[in-house]
């Protein structure tokens, strides 16, 4: 971004013309550039910090799922996907970034957790590439379009994050599609589905990064707009039917603020 466009972002937020979400995602990835570049890191932190609320620090992708499904399964009342960004968070954020011993363990930590989960993600994607291949292969993707891989795969994973949530019996009764209405498990469904359905007949190959893509989706099911200059994460997002939500770049935002 340019200078301007940072300028006319802190204008919009501060005339509250717009509403930024921070995330602790948006945080981790950054603490991956602090020991190679440690004041681009701390320089792109407060950016976030500054350009988003403090009343908007979205909470856990597990968390915002879980209590979602919860509540739908158990007609209970929805729970908000926000809670304060308080001093003391920053404050640790900032610890963090510090070339202290002890920041640096933590640190190191953090991003070994991080880079051992998304390797993780990543070989369960091949392994399942692996397998299905041949078949898609054979199908094609012209035979086999995204709304029909959808409307075959979709209950299978409901149900999973259903039972993950300790509520499958409950959702059941309920209805399970009717807990693809629910914008997070919408999300959470669809952009898995749409990510392995782009593996399996669109020759998109696994990445590291695509577990962070989709935590980044189910945190956005609490925004109305979601910004990205990945265009292949746009595409993939947008495809997924879930009313109340878009994929749009950053260019794109720009051109919603006042000149």
């Amino acid at each position: 971004m340019t200078d301007w466009d940072v300028y006319r972002l802190q204008r919009a937020v501060k005339h509250e013309q717009m509403a930024v979400i921070l995330s602790f995602l948006n945080l981790e990835e950054t603490l991956f550039v602090v020991e190679s570049h440690p004041e681009k890191a701390r320089a792109r932190v407060n950016l976030i910090i500054e350009i988003c609320s403090n009343k908007l620090f979205a909470r856990g992708q597990d968390a915002i799922m879980n209590d979602d499904v919860r509540s739908y399964a158990l007609c209970t009342p929805t729970v908000s996907p926000f809670c304060a960004f308080e001093p003391f968070m920053e404050l640790a954020i900032n610890e963090l970034m510090q070339p202290t011993a002890e920041a640096s363990a933590d640190l190191r930590d953090i991003i070994s957790e991080t880079r051992t989960a998304k390797e993780r993600f990543q070989s369960c994607l091949e392994a399942c590439r692996t397998e299905v291949l041949p078949h898609a292969k054979a199908i094609g993707g012209k035979n086999y379009k995204f709304d029909v891989y959808w409307s075959n795969n979709r209950t299978w994973l409901l149900e999973l994050i259903a039972e993950m949530a300790g509520v499958l019996s409950e959702a059941k009764s309920r209805g399970l599609d009717g807990l693809l209405k629910v914008k997070s498990v919408g999300l959470a469904v669809g952009a898995n589905l749409s990510l392995t359905y782009a593996h399996q007949f669109e020759n998109r190959v696994p990445k590291s990064g695509d577990s962070r893509d989709i935590l980044h989706a189910i945190i956005g099911s609490s925004a109305d707009v979601f910004v990205t200059d990945d265009g292949e994460l746009r595409r993939v997002l947008n495809r997924v039917p879930v009313d109340g939500f878009r994929a749009i770049s950053l260019e794109e935002t720009l051109a919603m603020l006042p000149k």
